[in-house]
Order: C-alpha cells, then structure tokens, then sequence
C-alpha cells in the first residue's frame, strides 16, 4: 500500500497517507455552508438538511463516476506526473479548464460569504467585545455584512500568500476538522445535558455517532500532523477562556449551562444529610439583608466565613401579596444577581415577599436552600435606631479581588458596572421611624431561628470594615472571645472527644482519660468560625488568631489557658 506514494513533481517531496489526505479533505469542506447561510434562509431547518445531503449524494456520485472510468483510461504515470490529466482524455478539453474555474469559485465564494456571516454573527453577539465590534454593521439595501467579508478576505490573501497549496491544505483541514468536531461535541452535550428543546429531526442521530464524529476527527488531526492539531486546539482554548471570561449574555443560550444543571442535579440527589460528619462540617450561611447599598462591608465578609459552603442573601419584600408586590419582587431578583456577579459574591439570591420582616424571615428559614445544601448558620446585623450609611471602599475591594491581568482591561468598565448595579436599589432610609423591622420581630427571629436549631450570628459595625487597607507588613489580629458556659461534671476518653464539645481538667498531658466539662456548643463554633476565617488567604496575610478568655482571680489565667490548649491538642488527635 505504501509502495503507491511517490514523489510530488511540482515539488519533489515524498507524500505520504497523511498529506493526500490533508489536500483531498479540502474537497469535502462545503458541508457546512447551508449552515453558515442559515440566517439568508426562509426556513432553515427543512432547507439545510435537505440541500446539504442533496449536495452530498451527487458530489459522492460524480467522484465514484470519475474515479471509474479515470481508473481504466488513465496511465499511472500519467496520474503521476500530470495533475491536468482529465483535460487529455476529455472530448472538449477547454471544459476541464472551465469546470476547475467554476468549481474553484463556487468553493471561494461559499467559503467567503459563510465565513462572513458567522463573522457578523459573533461580533453582533458582542461576544469579542470592541474586538470585533465594527463588523457588526450591515451594508446596502440587501443588509450584507460588507465589513465582514473585507476582513475575510484579508485573512484569506494572507493564506495565500505561502504559495504553495499542498503546504495550505492541511492548515486549513485542520480548523475544518476541528469545526466539524466541535458541532459534534455540541450535539453530544446537549444529549447528554437532557436538554428538552434540543430534538433533533435527523431520525438515525444518537449521541453515539456525535461522540463518535468527535473523536474521529481529533484523531485524524494528530494523525495528519501533530503540531498543527496542537495549534488549532490551542487557540481554540485561548477564545474559548475568553469568550467564558467575558460571560456575554446571549439570546442563544449555551450548552455549558445545561451541562452545569445535570451535573448539579445529580450530584445534589447523592448529597444525603444522614451521612454527615463532624470532620467536614462547615458553616452554610444564610444572611437577611435589608439594602445592599450598607451591607456590602457585611456581604463580602460572610463570603470569607463561608469556607466553600453554601452562602444565601435573604430579602424580605414588605408587602401584601399582590400584583404590584409581584412586579417589584420581579424587578428587583436580577438586580441583585446582578450585584452578586459584579462584586464577586460566591452567593445565591432569595427573595420573598410578606407583611412582616419575620414572617418573611421565617419562610426563608425553612425553604432557602435545595437537598443537602440548607443553610445551617443565620446571620443578622445589629438592630439599632441609627441611620444605615452609604457603604465606602465597595469598588476598591471588588478590585482588590481582581487579576492583575483583568485589571489592566476592565478597572473602568467594573467600576461602572459596580455602580450601576447599586444605583438600582432603593434609597436608604433618612428617617429614624421608617425602620421596617421591629425590636420585637427582630427577637422574633432570633427565636424562630433556635427553634430550627440553627446557629445565629450577630454582626456590628461592619461599615467601617475595608478590606483593600489590609497590610502585611503590620499585621493586625483576629480575636475569639469565647464563652464558657459549665455542664455536669464528666469523663471521657479521648476517643469520645468531638468538636461539638470541649474538656479540660487538672493534667492536661494526659490525653488518654481526661477530667472534662461539657462546654456550650458556642465555644467551639467561635473558634472554628475563627479558624476559617483565617483560612483565607487575604485574611491570613495580614491577621493573626488571637483566643481571649476572661478569668476569675490571677491563677484562673493558667488554669484557662491549660484548658484550651488541652481541647485544641486532643480534637486535633481525634480529627
């Protein structure tokens, strides 16, 4: 088989399977112009289809045709050595010529006018953002993205440019190759992602054949050359990061949100609380917010708290339930999304509507949340008759948060965007008498939230907390104040010791059988809360953990401290 490669006469190199293949492919690439055309279609999904298995059926005959009746009029050195052999053995020779030039101009136009318009598309779908913006416009009477095949065929006389076909031919089978790969992924995805609109008309598809065209064309791009293959797929990933950097809205949608819903879906179904265990406790915040516009010092701080946890923004709409409150609840849920994104908040937004804060407060208490993943720790704000203040140093610490890279190109743009988000929120109250939430329901939730046997924190003066004036260079430190509260007096082996308690007793060397008061569950949730927080690396950069404890008496100190470095000893054993 080998034996029938020879030497390419135009430029005396050897050829191989690899390079025959890599210039004939280049005849099979109109597959997708039907495709790329879809948009000049009146109905696209009848036209394409049809047109393009049409074009396949009579091209593959007309090849077979030819490569018949050439296999038994034809010399092999003729073939060899003459790349114009169907002109001598043709009746009118002159309609080769004409043929290759009519052929030849079918497959530039088609090629140009499909590149163009997917061009168009993606710069009209901002996807590259001021990139390629400009060739968004559409020209004439006819609305012909003019811009767009202008740079098309740029790119195209560049190509040319090498002068050599056969050295261009297997450049471009390997984006082709690629392109017609990435549509069979796409369909393969959204096959298995269970996407309901996807429903394909062609009655023999299976995700099978669309994994199958995947990996088949991957393969011959190695198998025709490594390097190039390499290349292509690089800068595919490159735009692919990209264009996920960027996250445009489009009114297309993207396969990559259907596979991140099956994904969690299923994963969700085999999270079962039963199964859970101390070792990897960890705190899920749910945080009742009245207005962004103070709370974002508060916001950014429980999304250092929550350790990889699920982290909630609970808001109550104070309304009766009605069309007008329905519209405000509507408006309002992608404003704060919005917010979310923008400041770089790991969260999720609830929004509910009732005619009391705790009411509202109870509702979010018992539904925020999905399975496994239900918020385990309430966190309020001080409850005070002053005035709530606009908060400062919100766009320094967003940006504190920010690449070095990102920076450089969008310092401006987030920070326009940053206000933008927080200009949508209501106005803070200037009048002392308009707080929404009273002392009483206030208490209320508090209550409601024991009652659930959920851990409630209680946060003040986070306003004057900025994050972008940490320095390393002079550490300040954490301090854990945590309270003792004593129950009956007990043994315990140190296989018995759990964070959920703590111990202590008069030798605390001995960590075999240990003399140990139950300690209240607060103790131990300040201290792991602490260590989380420190956990976080602008935090620990610029923060050391202090444990402070109030004593009785001047020995009372030693005897405390003994305590606490026995319980941290003796949990980190049993952990």
């Amino acid at each position: 088989f080998k034996s029938h490669y020879t030497t390419d006469y135009t430029t005396g190199k050897l050829q191989t399977f690899q390079t025959v293949f890599a210039v004939l492919f280049n005849g099979c690439t109109g597959i997708m112009a039907g495709a790329n055309m879809s948009g000049d279609l009146k109905n696209p999904g009848r036209a394409i289809p049809i047109g393009t298995l049409t074009a396949l059926g009579i091209t593959f005959v007309i090849y077979s045709i030819i490569m018949f009746f050439a296999s038994f009029t034809v010399s092999t050195d003729l073939m060899l050595y003459d790349y114009s052999f169907l002109e001598h053995i043709n009746l009118v020779p002159p309609l080769v010529t004409m043929g290759v030039f009519a052929a030849t101009l079918s497959a530039a136009l088609s090629t140009l006018i499909g590149s163009s318009r997917v061009l168009q598309a993606l710069a009209k779908d901002d996807l590259f953002g001021q990139l390629l913006r400009p060739f968004a416009a559409l020209s004439g009477k006819k609305q012909e993205p003019i811009r767009a095949v202008l740079l098309s065929w740029f790119f195209v006389q560049c190509i040319l440019l090498v002068g050599e076909l056969n050295a261009i031919a297997p450049i471009v089978t390997m984006f082709f190759l690629l392109s017609y790969g990435v549509v069979n992924f796409a369909c393969f995805a959204l096959t298995v992602a269970s996407a309901p609109n996807f429903r394909p008309t062609f009655h023999f598809y299976t995700w099978h054949t669309a994994l199958l065209g995947f990996l088949s064309c991957t393969a011959v791009m190695f198998f025709i050359e490594p390097v190039y293959a390499t290349v292509a797929f690089a800068l595919m990933l490159v735009q692919f990061v990209f264009v996920s950097w960027r996250a445009p809205v489009t009114a297309w949608g993207a396969v990559s949100q259907a596979l991140i819903y099956h994904q969690v879906r299923k994963y969700l179904l085999r999270l079962d609380t039963r199964k859970d265990h101390v070792k990897f406790w960890r705190p899920q915040m749910l945080l009742l917010v009245a207005n962004p516009r103070s709370s974002y010092q508060l916001m950014d701080f429980i999304n250092d708290l929550k350790k990889g946890g699920l982290y909630v923004l609970g808001n109550v709409i104070v309304s009766d339930y009605n069309q007008q409150s329905i519209d405000s609840y509507r408006q309002q849920l992608p404003n704060w999304m919005d917010f979310v994104e923008y400041t770089k908040l790991k969260a999720f937004v609830e929004l509910t509507i009732s005619p009391t804060v705790r009411l509202g407060a109870r509702g979010l208490l018992m539904t925020a949340g999905l399975g496994g993943m239900k918020p385990n720790t309430i966190v309020l704000g001080y409850h005070d008759s002053s005035l709530p203040h606009e908060a400062h140093g919100m766009a320094e610490t967003v940006l504190s948060k920010t690449s070095r890279f990102a920076k450089v190109f969008s310092h401006e743009e987030e920070a326009a965007r940053l206000r933008a988000a927080a200009g949508h929120f209501p106005l803070l109250r200037d009048n002392e008498d308009n707080q929404p939430l009273t002392a009483e329901d206030y208490v209320g939730i508090i209550q409601d939230s024991l009652l659930l046997h959920k851990n409630v924190l209680i946060l003040r003066n986070f306003a004057d907390l900025v994050k972008a004036n940490f320095d390393s260079s002079e550490p300040s430190t954490i301090d854990l104040w945590p309270s003792i509260q004593f129950h009956s007096q007990k043994t315990f082996s140190v296989s018995q010791i759990s964070p959920t308690s703590s111990f202590g007793g008069s030798s605390p060397n001995d960590t075999k059988l240990i003399s140990r008061d139950r300690y209240d569950n607060t103790y131990f949730l300040i201290l792991q809360l602490g260590w989380i927080l420190h956990m976080v690396p602008q935090w620990k950069a610029t923060h050391k953990l202090r444990i402070m404890s109030v004593v009785q008496g001047e020995s009372g100190g030693s005897f405390q401290g003994e305590r606490v470095f026995c319980y941290l000893r003796c949990s980190n054993e049993t952990n």
